[in-house]
């Protein structure tokens, strides 16, 4: 994937180097001075280096924590809620690509993401697209219609070889360009296939799972006082009961992300399975609590 190139359309200056946690809370803290509009708050994120928040040092990037990317989706959920499901949709996509395909193929997809490019996933529900092989490329045929439009630079997707071996596709924006709505084949060059690590997936929907209460907490604190200081209208206590059990519960599967991305002996799938599962429930309560 060291070949991998896009034209792009956007002439982006370079982002800052992303170096520390500091450094992403002060960024993170001048969102309030942002237009709340998606394409602004999204190309700010990008410029301050946080689109790369989670890159591994080992990459160039700075390997902040999990429960740093919450609050950062929480930030940007605060002033555009399209803004935060693109951001979302983009750090599911690099987990994914953590322990997916060779060395140099993640080292590919992490510089355009130290650029500033933004990723995105199309969801966990989509079955793996089969492919054929069409010399030293990939034919791989798939409705338009399961490629999001959140003004990605590249899209993820699940895929299987013509082994059948799981793995993962990426493709440009540029390639989709002409893609017609019905189903067509598109042809992938072989180096933008990368087989699925172990545990990527599982740890894809965990961190997905996290990022989604994230913006759950961010509407209920949108809910929670007007622009003057005063309560809005059908405030109730549980908005503060369900944001701190929220925050509570997000730190904890968050934490355990960042232990099993490290190797931590401490943590196991066990722990994660069990954690997402009362925080996929506790987001779902807090949710219909508030009609959301």
């Amino acid at each position: 994937m060291g070949t991998i190139t896009q034209i792009s359309e956007k002439l982006r200056p370079v982002p800052q180097q992303l170096v520390s946690e500091d450094q992403a809370r002060v960024s993170i803290s001048d969102l309030a001075a942002i237009p709340a509009e998606p394409t602004a708050l999204l190309e700010f994120i990008s410029k301050r280096g946080l689109l790369a928040i989670s890159v591994p040092d080992d990459f160039g990037g700075a390997d902040l924590s999990n429960e740093l990317m919450a609050d950062l989706l929480m930030a940007i959920a605060e002033r555009s809620a399209l803004a935060a499901v693109r951001a979302a949709s983009h750090f599911v996509a690099l987990e994914l690509v953590r322990t997916s395909g060779s060395v140099e193929q993640r080292r590919a997809i992490y510089s355009r993401v130290l650029l500033g490019e933004r990723l995105a996933h199309v969801g966990f529900d989509l079955p793996d697209i089969e492919s054929l092989a069409d010399g030293l490329a990939l034919g791989i045929s798939l409705p338009r219609s399961a490629v999001p439009s959140l003004e990605q630079d590249w899209t993820i997707l699940p895929l299987l070889n013509p082994d059948g071996r799981r793995g993962i596709a990426i493709l440009s924006a540029e390639s989709l360009r002409p893609f017609p709505e019905t189903a067509s084949t598109l042809r992938l060059a072989g180096d933008h296939f990368l087989l699925l690590g172990e545990s990527a997936e599982r740890l894809a929907t965990a961190l997905g799972v996290v990022l989604d209460a994230a913006m759950t907490r961010a509407f209920l604190c949108s809910a929670k006082a007007g622009e003057d200081g005063f309560q809005l209208p059908g405030r109730t206590d549980a908005d503060d009961v369900w944001n701190e059990l929220l925050g509570a519960m997000i730190t904890r599967l968050a934490g355990i992300i960042d232990g099993l991305q490290v190797g931590a002996t401490t943590v196991n799938m066990s722990k994660l399975e069990t954690a997402e599962a009362a925080l996929r429930a506790l987001n779902l309560r807090a949710r219909e609590g508030r009609a959301f």
